[in-house]
C-alpha cells in the first residue's frame, strides 16, 4: 500500500470518527431540546400564576387604601 492509500485510509478513519461523535452530540441536543420544551409549559403557568397574584395584590392594596383614607 502506497502513502496515498494510507492517507486516505487514515483520513477515512477519522472520518468516521467524527461522524460518530456528531451522532452522539445529535441525541444529546434532542434530548436538551426536549427538556427545554416541557419547562416551556411551566414557565408559562408560572407566570401567569405570577400575574393572578399581582392583580390580587393589587386590587387588595386599591381597596385597603379608599378605606384607609375614609
Amino acid at each position: 500500500m502506497d502513502d496515498t492509500s494510507a492517507t486516505i485510509g487514515g483520513l477515512l478513519a477519522r472520518m468516521q470518527h467524527v461522524e460518530s461523535e456528531l451522532q452522539a452530540l445529535k441525541k444529546g441536543q434532542d434530548k436538551v431540546l426536549k427538556i427545554l420544551n416541557q419547562a416551556q409549559g411551566g414557565w408559562r403557568v408560572v407566570i401567569y400564576v405570577g400575574s393572578a397574584v399581582a392583580a390580587i395584590i393589587s386590587i387588595l392594596a386599591a381597596v385597603f387604601k379608599n378605606l384607609w383614607e375614609r
